[in-house]
């Protein structure tokens, strides 16, 4: 919450490799704990759904990489902040437009878990075509890239100046 900004200062934050894994490990180990027993508060295919972004990211990333002979581990910057700035966004935009995303996909996930109205086969279904939705736009970045800066540009010259997203 520092790095928003929101008490004036912009803080930056170096993890590294071993504290973005820590995190990592930290929420599956939460979700894992919650899907699992006897009487667990979600089921596995809601805490599909709340990690959906990073999970379709990190699985599209390794897949990529695995295409090219190389090692999914490897460094890129083919993350999807990666591809969204390259369209032209700003770092800040980048997260307000991931955070949307994956408030909007866990909260597909969460209202479909406590509504007890659609079954859990119908959203794994549907959790699934959204992750092949992902993987087709990420694999059509670059068009969707170029197209969002004709846009910006279009958008600049009936203006007159810049689009901001986030003021």
């Amino acid at each position: 919450m520092l790095n928003l900004g929101i008490l004036g200062r912009r803080y930056k934050v170096f993890m590294g490799d071993a504290g973005s894994t820590l995190i990592g490990f930290t929420v599956i180990w939460i979700l894992l704990e919650t899907t699992q027993g006897k009487t667990h508060p979600i089921s596995p295919v809601t805490a599909l759904w709340i990690i959906a972004i990073p999970l379709m990211d990190m699985v599209a990333i390794m897949y990529r990489r695995l295409r090219k002979g190389m090692s999914p581990f490897s460094p890129d910057r083919q993350h999807i902040h990666h591809l969204i700035m390259r369209a032209g966004f700003t770092s800040r935009q980048a997260f307000v437009l991931i955070t949307l995303a994956a408030a909007l996909l866990a909260s597909i996930g969460v209202l479909a878990e406590y509504s007890h109205f659609v079954p859990e086969w119908v959203m794994l279904v549907l959790f699934l075509l959204a992750f092949f939705l992902y993987g087709y736009c990420i694999k059509r970045a670059w068009k969707v890239a170029r197209f969002i800066k004709r846009v910006k540009r279009r958008l600049r010259r009936n203006r007159g100046g810049s689009p901001n997203l986030t003021k």
